[in-house]
């Protein structure tokens, strides 16, 4: 009886095998399916998203170039830098259009991460650095020309009321105090493009490739160091540590020139009040 019992289980189980086997490869064909739609879709997601991002960009580079376009008659030094900006925009335009493409291309979301890594370090490196030297471009430029309206509007008060400046005692005193607010004007408005000057040729330094240092093989005697000098009997004293003050920045002195400007106005304001 046992013999045979078994023996039925045993067809049983030889008989539902194949069914077992097919639903099992059913299943194993839907998780696959499954698993592959979802990567497809999380593919397009982030593409979407970086497509978007590239968008902005390009919407703000043709923004940038609009507000570089309406520097009219800038200085010498402005200019040139002016140009070089108007370049690294066209560069970034470029660079945007060719990443476009590939993000477009991508067949993997290991591409799409690499990608992604990549605009995030162009903007961080690159871009975002730009952005702030265009905007400072745009203030200094706009400092300097408020600074020459205002002192064309001390020109003319200077010559319209020229009569109450000479013999009112007070309004000759405001006037004086808003003739210097502007000459402190153009003191910050000057320092304030040095200074932008400056670390804008420091970036420029810093962008451009290191020179080589290793010596060629007819200098290669010269560029051996000496022999070093015995060791001192006395321990030197270390140097003083000092902490730099951090020098103003472009910013700083735009919002010194402004407030100048203000100071200057509010005479103005008093002396016509007069009449």
């Amino acid at each position: 009886m046992l013999i045979f019992f078994l023996a039925v289980n045993n067809a049983h189980a030889q008989t539902a095998s194949p069914e077992i086997s097919l639903k099992t490869d059913a299943n194993e064909a839907n998780i696959t399916k499954s698993v592959t739609a979802k990567k497809e879709l999380e593919l397009e997601l982030k593409r979407s998203v970086l497509l978007r991002v590239l968008d902005i960009s390009t919407i703000e580079i043709k923004n940038f170039n609009e507000k570089i376009s309406k520097i009219e008659k800038p200085s010498e030094d402005l200019e040139i830098i002016k140009d070089e900006i108007s370049k690294d925009l066209d560069s970034f335009s470029q660079y945007i259009t060719d990443t476009y493409k590939e993000v477009e291309d991508a067949k993997d979301l290991q591409t799409i991460y690499k990608i992604a890594s990549d605009i995030k370090n162009w903007r961080e490196d690159k871009y975002n650095l730009e952005a702030k030297n265009i905007f400072n471009l745009i203030l200094v430029w706009q400092t300097q020309e408020i600074t020459n309206i205002a002192n064309n509007r001390l020109d003319k008060i200077s010559s319209a009321y020229k009569k109450i400046i000479e013999t009112d005692e007070e309004k000759s005193k405001i006037f004086e105090d808003s003739s210097n607010a502007i000459k402190e004007a153009e003191k910050y408005s000057a320092l304030a493009k040095e200074v932008f000057i400056k670390k804008w040729n420091i970036i420029k330094i810093s962008e451009s490739p290191a020179p080589s240092t290793k010596p060629s093989p007819t200098n290669l005697i010269s560029a051996t160091p000496p022999l070093a000098s015995p060791t001192p009997t006395t321990t030197p004293t270390p140097p003083t540590s000092i902490t730099p003050t951090p020098s103003p920045s472009t910013r700083t002195y735009i919002e010194n020139t402004i407030s100048s400007l203000k100071d200057a106005y509010k005479g103005f304001l008093l002396i016509i009040k007069t009449q």
